[in-house]
């Protein structure tokens, strides 16, 4: 026996004794093996057979009876989003029907809602649910129902549970979550899991106008309005908040006082703005000060007004009065009046409120017509003041204009100023003592008693009586001996006493002969006007010097040579020195004469002078070297071959003279004394000589003229040690104007300055004489000296240049070089011991640089080359330059001079490409660095632009080798400002300018290569736009096309699926649908994993033609036309031969399936 029949024979067997068996495991994955809400009732047929043959077969149907179990959850139908106005009253039902339903006939639904799964959002966040107060704010619904088909369905209302009708409050909440739950009470105890079905129910709360406006806390800022503000100056707003949405504040404001209204409030923006032009004021009336004003201020939304707001405006002063200067037009004080004394109380006054306001400062004009004001008057506070305590109308002016500005708020530049003109007087006091205006006095001694000596005049600049001066002599004291002669004079006034206003004079008379009285004097004398108090002139300030000059009464006597007197000298005598007596080392005395008078020429300076019988007199010279006392030397017309052993006639003459007077024949008499003698010069035959001829070496320091070096061995004679050796410097003429030989000793001193530049040694001879001819035949009389020249720490360092540029780019690292600073020093010493560091901060001025925290540049020295290198990393971001100085020192020497230094500016640039321009040249990178300045000097004057090296390399191109030099430029060297490449290539591509510089570098071997055109790049580029703007066009074109086809072939595509798309059956009335189940995707044939539609098994099979749509199947629009030929798709829906009454169908109603 077996089971026919799709359906059941998956889910049914049948034993050999006949007993059908429920086949336990489910065929297509299905939750239950039968599901009574899907079927109710199963038809099969069980067919027998035998083992006949052929073998007999019988059948006999069988419909097996599905009892339903209640194991399947409720369901409950969608709800769209419900919408309720805040503040519901309690019992209100919310706009809403919730349906549910149990697809179990034994159902029994009941419904609550989860209060623990239910939530609020305000703004769509959601709130804080383990909150209590948030838990109670949203329990304001309960649900009632109303059941259908025995429970089997509800219909669920939400009613408002709200005693107090706050509830829901929007502006706590706009949207709630409800969970609604859906229990079946006739849950079959072993699907309790299926019992309860839950719907999360979007309740949206909708605003009302429920709350007044409220002013927040922001409002609560001070407000300032200006004081005379004119018409609708802005001072502010007010701003209120409303919880509710949608509603629109006005805004009213009332003054406290009346009289205040000076502002006026916009009622929609709440913006603040002056009423009135010029109404509001902090000043007036006088003295009574203004500082504010209030306004009470109301919020409306149309229906509910806010709290008062009080707002409160700040007057801010203007500066709108003027001062006023309350003061004389004439004022007076004393002259010399201490600093600090009061000229006149200056009183101002200023009506507006403030302090900077009302503060009044007043100064003198500084006009030139004023300048003596403000030279010796001040003002202070409260009163004009002297400033000068030399204030003299005897010296000065004795009335002085002033101009007085004084103006309020000194510390702005809104001042209001007013100005005065005053007088101040001095009035005279007796501050002046007369004062001495009389010439130096000078008599002969030969006056006679009563002969007047001179005049005496003394001024006092003082007025009327205290300018009135009394005479009087002191003493008249020999500024040599101390000897007082005043009896010998006397002051008498005469008729011309007054000279003038301020001088007045008195006449000196001699009371005796004053022969014997010659001399210097002081005649002190004393000084006084008749003024209150009397003013003594001081004892120094009142002292005239007086001369009493010598009178020639005698003749002057020689006391040495006498007369006839012979002399024997040595033949070699050295010039300008004493004479060397003849074997001896005695020189001849000095030739002394007396003035007659007096013992030692204590009267006059008695003068001699040489004369000669012969032609020799010319050798010799008398130098006087004290008065009265004279020595004979020779002069460089000595020849000791022309005079030896000549006897030589001289006379001598002396004559009484004065270095302070020099008499004239007129004035007195004339007298002179000679005295004839005789020279003879004899020979010496014996040379001294050097018993060490070898060289001697020592050194010298440069610039140093008390250096002193003795002689190493003096030389000797070989007989008579006792006569005199004779030392000469034999050598250049620039050397012997540098250093000394001492005739005598021969030690070597320095008579001019010379420095280790000009040579680091000196060398010449001294010879030793006999006489005073620097000569000797013997060769060990000659010794050979040489001076090594010490250098010494004399100069200080100089920069080669006054300032220095240099350049990092984008490609510098940390540690990377920048620049050579470099400097000499003329000094030899300090070769090598240069030290260069950086002093100051490094000013950082451009963009990009703030992230530079540490000096962006170090310094180190090597070879007395200051090398600069970057302690930084140059970004691209980075523009500007920095500037610093740096300092190069050297060192003290071991003489203490010492150290020096000097400074100079340097500026580093961060540059790019754009700054930078290649030079290229068809010579070798030594033949750049080597004429590096040159090139660099020679750049510059051609393109007036001041060049830098940036770098130099070697290049090849094209099999050509070129030395490239990178050069940048800026506007010149006192400035900062870089000139772009472009600007450069304009200058060096015109071919006059190129042609210039290629000339000039040619003269120093320099070959410059041609620069490419920029018009080139310039066409190129704008080939190049045109080429991309007509590939652009091209490109556009293109994508509209794809645009335009992709949008039809999409309609295509969506037209095609949408025909080839199965209606979605749902109609209530169509027999598709499971009973009780009115739901897409509840058709009766669906079986998963086929298609009821062309199920291929089923296509032979008498079938029910409200079972299937026939438009869909049918439809001509179908872009599937023409498949409806193939016979697997040709459905016929007429009626099939009527089957046995055992096995006709059930009306439409049973919901029996045949298999």
């Amino acid at each position: 026996m077996e089971i026919v029949g799709n359906y059941a024979e998956k889910r049914l067997q049948i034993d050999s004794d006949g007993n059908i068996i429920v086949n336990l495991e489910n065929p297509n994955g299905e939750d239950y093996i039968f599901d009574f809400d899907i079927l109710n009732s199963v038809f099969f047929q069980v067919r027998a057979t035998d083992n006949a043959n052929p073998p007999h077969i019988a059948t006999v149907p069988v419909t097996l009876a599905i009892l339903d179990v209640n194991n399947k959850a409720p369901v409950i139908e969608p709800v769209q989003p419900v919408s309720v106005e805040e503040n519901q009253k309690d019992g209100v039902a919310l706009n809403v029907t919730i349906k549910a339903t149990d697809p179990d006939t034994t159902g029994n639904l009941t419904a609550k809602i989860d209060w623990t799964k239910s939530y609020a959002t305000k703004n769509s966040i959601r709130l804080d649910m383990d909150d209590k107060v948030n838990q109670d704010i949203i329990n304001f619904l309960k649900p009632e129902k109303e059941s259908k088909d025995n429970g089997r369905e509800i219909i669920i209302s939400l009613i408002v549970t709200n005693s107090k009708e706050t509830k829901p409050d929007f502006e706590t909440f706009d949207s709630l979550y409800l969970n609604l739950v859906v229990i079946d009470l006739n849950t079959d105890s072993e699907f309790m899991d299926k019992d309860r079905t839950s719907e999360n129910i979007l309740i949206t709360i909708i605003d009302i106008n429920d709350n007044p406006p409220k002013f927040p806390d922001s409002n609560n800022i001070p407000r300032y309005v200006q004081e005379e503000a004119a018409k609708g100056t802005s001072v502010g707003f007010i701003q209120a908040i409303d919880p509710d949405i949608g509603d629109i504040i006005t805004y009213r404001c009332l003054p406290d006082e009346d009289e205040y209204d000076w502002v006026v409030i916009d009622k929609k923006s709440g913006a603040f703005s002056v009423k009135e032009d010029g109404k509001v004021n902090a000043d007036d009336p006088p003295y009574i000060y203004k500082y504010s004003f209030k306004y009470h201020c109301l919020a409306n939304d149309g229906i509910h007004d806010s709290e008062p707001l009080p707002v409160e405006f700040n007057i801010t002063d203007t500066n709108n009065k003027y001062p006023e200067i309350k003061m004389d037009d004439v004022e007076s004080v004393t002259e010399k009046s201490p600093i600090g004394t009061v000229v006149a109380p200056l009183s101002t006054t200023d009506l507006d409120r403030d302090v900077p306001f009302h503060t009044v400062e007043c100064h003198f004009e500084t006009n030139p017509e004023y300048k003596g004001c403000v030279e010796n008057f001040l003002i202070n506070e409260s009163s004009i003041i002297v400033q000068k305590d030399d204030l003299d109308r005897d010296h000065g002016t004795t009335n002085y204009s002033c101009k007085v500005t004084c103006w309020d708020n000194p510390t702005s530049d809104r001042r209001n100023s007013v100005t005065k003109v005053i007088t101040i007087k001095l009035l005279d006091k007796n501050d002046h003592a007369p004062t001495l205006i009389s010439v130096n006095l000078e008599v002969f001694e030969n006056l006679g008693k009563g002969a007047k000596v001179g005049d005496i005049q003394a001024s006092d600049i003082d007025y009327l009586e205290n300018a009135t001066i009394d005479f009087h002599i002191e003493s008249i004291i020999n500024e040599h001996s101390g000897n007082n002669i005043k009896s010998l004079f006397k002051l008498q006034n005469e008729d011309d006493y007054v000279v003038s206003e301020t001088i007045k004079m008195t006449h000196l008379y001699a009371t005796k002969d004053l022969k014997g009285s010659y001399g210097n004097y002081i005649i002190q004398l004393k000084l006084q006007d008749e003024g209150n108090p009397i003013m003594v002139t001081n004892a120094t300030e009142s002292r005239i010097k007086f001369t009493i000059k010598k009178f020639n009464f005698y003749s002057p006597v020689i006391e040495f040579p006498k007369k006839d007197d012979v002399f024997l000298l040595l033949s070699s005598q050295e010039i300008g020195k004493p004479l060397i007596k003849f074997k001896s080392n005695d020189v001849l005395n000095d030739f002394i004469a007396q003035d007659g008078e007096t013992a030692n020429c204590a009267k006059w300076k008695t003068t001699l002078k040489l004369s000669s019988e012969d032609d020799y007199g010319d050798i010799f010279e008398l130098k006087q070297l004290e008065p009265c006392i004279s020595q004979l030397q020779i002069n460089s017309n000595f020849d000791s071959n022309k005079v030896i052993n000549k006897a030589l006639k001289l006379t001598i003459t002396a004559w009484n003279n004065s270095t302070d007077v020099t008499p004239s024949e007129d004035e007195q008499p004339y007298f002179s004394t000679t005295v004839p003698f005789t020279v003879k010069f004899l020979d010496n035959s014996q040379q001294p000589y050097f018993t060490d001829d070898s060289p001697w070496e020592f050194d010298f320091t440069e610039s140093n003229t008390t250096q002193i070096q003795p002689l190493r061995n003096r030389a000797i004679y070989d007989v008579d040690d006792d006569l005199t050796v004779y030392y000469f410097f034999v050598g250049e003429q620039n050397v012997e104007d540098i250093f000394n030989v001492d005739r005598l000793s021969g030690e070597i001193s320095v008579k001019k300055i010379f420095y280790y530049n000009d040579a680091n040694n000196y060398t010449f001879q001294i010879v030793a004489s006999n006489d005073t001819n620097p000569y000797s035949s013997l060769d060990n009389a000659y010794l050979n000296i040489i001076i090594n020249v010490l250098s010494t720490n004399l100069n200080p360092p100089s920069f080669i240049s006054e300032s220095f540029f240099g350049a990092v780019m984008p490609t510098y690292k940390l540690g990377s070089p920048v620049l050579d600073i470099n400097a000499t020093d003329p000094d030899a010493i300090d070769k090598g011991k240069l030290n260069y560091t950086i002093v100051g901060d490094i000013n950082i001025i451009g963009n990009g640089l703030d992230n530079i925290n540490k000096p962006p540049f170090e310094i180190s020295t090597s070879n007395d080359v200051g090398k600069i290198v970057s302690s930084f990393n140059v970004e691209s971001s980075m523009s500007g330059h920095f500037v610093f100085t740096v300092m190069v020192e050297d060192k003290q020497d071991q003489w203490g001079n010492g150290p020096h230094n000097a400074t100079t500016t340097t500026t580093i640039f961060i540059i790019s490409s754009d700054n930078t321009v290649d030079f290229k040249f068809l010579n070798e990178v030594v033949d750049i660095q080597e004429q590096q300045k040159e090139m660099l000097e020679i750049i510059t004057k051609v393109l007036k632009h001041t060049a830098y090296l940036q770098n130099i390399k070697q290049s090849k191109e094209k099999e050509q080798t070129f030395a490239v030099a990178t050069l940048y430029f800026i506007e010149n060297s006192a400035t900062t400002t870089l000139i772009s490449s472009e600007d450069i290539l304009k200058q060096v591509t015109n071919v006059n300018t190129f042609g210039e510089l290629a000339k000039q570098l040619k003269t120093k071997a320099l070959y410059l290569y041609g620069f490419p055109s920029p018009d080139s790049k310039v066409n190129s580029d704008g080939i190049l736009r045109k080429w991309l703007l007509g590939v652009s066009v091209i490109l556009g074109v293109f994508c509209l096309i794809l645009l335009v086809a992709l949008i039809w072939k999409t309609r295509q595509l969506n037209r095609r699926i949408s025909q080839l798309t199965t209606r979605k059956f749902g109609s209530q009335d169509s027999g598709l649908n499971r009973l009780g189940v009115s739901a897409p995707t509840t058709n009766k044939h669906t079986i998963e994993g086929s298609n009821p539609v062309y199920k291929n098994d089923e296509i032979k099979k008498s079938k029910d033609p409200t079972d299937f749509d026939t438009d869909s199947i049918r439809s001509g629009d179908s872009d599937l036309i023409g498949i409806e030929n193939n016979p697997e798709f040709d459905y016929n829906f007429n009626e099939p031969s009527a089957p046995s009454a055992s096995s006709a169908p059930s009306s439409p109603m049973d919901k029996t399936t045949y298999l």
